[in-house]
């Protein structure tokens, strides 16, 4: 029987698998880990935790599943050197930093590839092996035939979800609340913003979030699966405790069947085949092993939270909560919420919520200082505050009275705001802008053969097609036969059936490529190219990294979008890399269909149509973009980002998918000038765009 991996977030998990024979339980510290949220151990509470485990005969696999920067990645080591600490049986890693150096300084303990790394295909499989990976923890989104095609063709142990959270991205490569919040999945700090409510048409609900994976009546087919994974950090102990005791009882029939491992289609895998509806989660504090200054908490009656209480104040019916208002999203603001308590025509208490879910109760002391309070309205309160802090602020008044406009506040406990304001709202980078920035040269990125002719002569761009899908094979001969190695080629992010992509690997000898994941350069190693490019996908966070990128020859790296202008030039150096200019970004890569709210009869004949799904909750325009074998959603509103200096080693990005050929060539003229920047923000398309997070520092 295939080795059964129990979810652990607190101690109650810890003895939910004891007590249920779990085979092995993976869980991290309070860093370093992609469920930040999750309460997690601290480093003392880990050693035990291991010793524990161990006595009855289970494992403990450590999560250090986020992309890592130098400096973290010496702290794991010296962590993990301590004399005290005791050393878990593998660790479950997404960075390929870390992963060379854990095996440098810990070589006797396994690696898994965590989920996060996104294998989905033989070549990901292949590189594992090549980088000496013990076990490979696969994409959610594989169909049975899939994972059995990779189960035969490698000797590393193989992982599978079957049951828990199934996200609407593919692992790794959602940038839904980075783009928009600075909360990155890579990171920890995912704000769940697929969470949100939608609408499409008439349809209004929690349009995109995908119902939790059920795949234990699928079990006993599961042969050669070395081990079988329980998502649920976050989830109830009890919950854990039934799903154990299903297993081991063979009881596997009752529950709702879901999962892609059922199929693609929305009749077997039953993902999508209702509109489904589901709040944020929240966690009784009950519950919690630990909390911090930052958490917020609110008192739950009839399902719904009444007012907003401090950790001494909290009862049976107090909750640890995630941000959830509602209200009127600005993309150039740094976005927070204020909820507040009015007793007596007095603001006696403020809930403070920034745009990464962090937030404060602020309140006096019960013996308030005998100072004169100030009289306010509260819209216009909010303004002021607004306009003093250039925020923008979500106001949300529980215990609500028909008259806001004589209120009350003491001045201390609107010091005590202004400075949590204050101290909350990102600087942006410290760097000289200059203003007279002239572009020497732009890549344009696209995926239309008639923009392709329309730049080809032009000595200021360079090119990118974007194959964007292995079956598009006719449009790539149309394009590779007319403009041979004066281009740049992009390859697909995605092929779950990767063996096809060797004819096109071999078509392209000789000239400019673009990689888009790791596994792509492996298999491509004896293959000359005319020049290699890393896209952001691919994009290095730490030297190690970008070391073993080098050694595949590498001379040009696309910086990730979710780190900071600054924090890039320091990964970088001399070398030489691509910031991306503007465009729209694809928020999420995922396998879901949505031909249930669309209504799409064929999906060779939807893809070219827009499908527009609106935000509710931020008020803001996403559509959904169609390729044949998965799914885009974007912001209908571009990125624009205003560099502040550039040197010869730096290049700009422009990705053009979704606009005209018209708006295009209005683009790239303007983009020849100086001042690019103030000149594109009084064109019609880019007027309202944004900047993403690149220039954003955190204190």
């Amino acid at each position: 029987m295939s080795e059964i991996l129990a979810p652990a977030g607190t101690y109650r998990h810890i003895r939910t698998a004891i007590e249920n024979n779990a085979d092995a339980v993976y869980g991290g510290v309070k860093c370093w880990n992609a469920r930040g949220r999750t309460m997690n151990f601290t480093k003392r509470e880990l050693n035990s935790v291991i010793k524990e485990l161990h006595e009855h005969n289970i494992k403990f696999f450590l999560t250090l599943n986020i992309l890592l920067f130098d400096k973290e990645l010496d702290k794991i080591i010296s962590f993990l050197k301590h004399p005290d600490t005791v050393l878990p049986d593998a660790f479950i890693v997404t960075d390929l930093g870390l992963i060379k150096y854990l095996q440098k300084h810990f070589p006797n303990i396994p690696i898994h590839l965590s989920t996060q790394f996104g294998i989905h295909s033989v070549e990901d499989v292949k590189f594992a092996e090549k980088i000496k990976a013990s076990r490979v923890i696969l994409a959610r989104e594989l169909v049975w035939e899939e994972i059995k095609r990779l189960r035969k063709t490698t000797k590393l142990e193989v992982e599978c979800f079957i049951f828990g959270s199934q996200c609407v991205s593919f692992s790794g490569l959602c940038y839904f609340s980075s783009f928009l919040n600075s909360g990155s999945g890579n990171r920890g700090t995912c704000l769940i913003t697929c969470r949100d409510r939608y609408s499409v048409g008439s349809n209004l609900g929690t349009l995109l979030y995908t119902p939790d994976l059920n795949c234990l009546k699928f079990l006993p087919k599961m042969e050669g699966i070395d081990c079988v994974k329980i998502e649920g950090r976050r989830r109830d102990p009890v919950e854990i405790q039934q799903i154990l005791y299903k297993i081991h009882t063979n009881s596997l029939d009752t529950g709702h069947q879901t999962g892609f491992i059922y199929g693609k289609d929305l009749d077997k895998n039953c993902l999508y085949c209702k509109i489904h509806h589901r709040q944020k989660p929240i966690c009784k504090i009950s519950e919690l092993s630990y909390t911090d200054k930052f958490d917020v908490f609110a008192n739950f009656f009839d399902g719904k939270a009444q007012n907003f209480v401090s950790l001494p104040q909290a009862t049976k019916n107090t909750f640890y909560i995630y941000s959830q208002y509602t209200g009127q999203y600005k993309l150039n603001s740094f976005n927070i919420s204020l909820d507040f308590l009015i007793e007596k025509s007095e603001i006696t208490k403020i809930t403070f919520v920034d745009d990464q879910g962090k937030g404060k109760v602020l309140a006096l002391p019960k013996k308030k200082p005998l100072t004169k309070a100030i009289k306010v309205e509260l819209d216009t309160f909010v303004s002021q505050l607004e306009s003093k802090y250039q925020v923008n602020i979500f106001k949300i008044s529980y215990k609500k009275q028909t008259d806001t406009k004589g209120l009350f506040i003491l001045p201390e406990l609107l010091n005590k705001l202004e400075k949590t304001i204050r101290a909350s709202i990102p600087s942006k980078e410290n760097l000289p802008l200059k203003r007279n920035l002239k572009i020497q040269k732009i890549f344009l990125e696209t995926t239309k053969i008639e923009v392709l002719e329309h730049f080809i002569n032009d000595p200021r761009v360079e090119l990118v097609f974007n194959i964007s899908s292995i079956k598009k094979q006719e449009l790539f001969e149309q394009v590779i036969t007319k403009f041979g190695d004066l281009i740049f080629y992009k390859l697909p992010l995605f092929n779950f059936e990767s063996e096809s992509l060797a004819p096109i690997y071999q078509e392209l000898k000789d000239k400019k490529v673009i990689f888009t994941r790791f596994s792509q350069l492996e298999s491509t190693k004896d293959i000359p190219f005319k020049e290699k490019m890393a896209d952001y996908t691919i994009a290095p966070w730490n030297h190690i990294t970008l070391k073993e990128l080098k050694k595949y020859g590498i001379s040009l790296f696309t910086a990730s979008p979710e780190v900071s202008f600054a924090q890039n030039l320091k990964i970088f150096k001399n070398e030489k890399v691509q910031f991306i200019l503007g465009g729209r970004l694809p928020f999420v890569y995922t396998r879901q269909c949505y031909k249930h709210l669309f209504k799409c009869k064929e999906c060779s004949l939807n893809q070219p149509k827009t499908k527009i799904i609106k935000n509710i909750d931020k008020n803001l325009t996403f559509y959904v973009s169609c390729e044949p074998d998965y799914r885009m959603i974007l912001l209908d509103t571009p990125i624009l980002n205003n560099y502040p200096e550039l040197n010869k080693n730096h290049s700009l990005r422009y990705i053009s998918n979704g606009f005209s050929l018209k708006e295009i060539i209005q683009t790239i003229d303007t983009l020849k000038k100086q001042n690019y920047f103030e000149e594109l923000k009084k064109s019609e398309t880019w007027e309202n765009s944004y900047e993403c997070n690149l220039f954003r520092k955190r204190k």
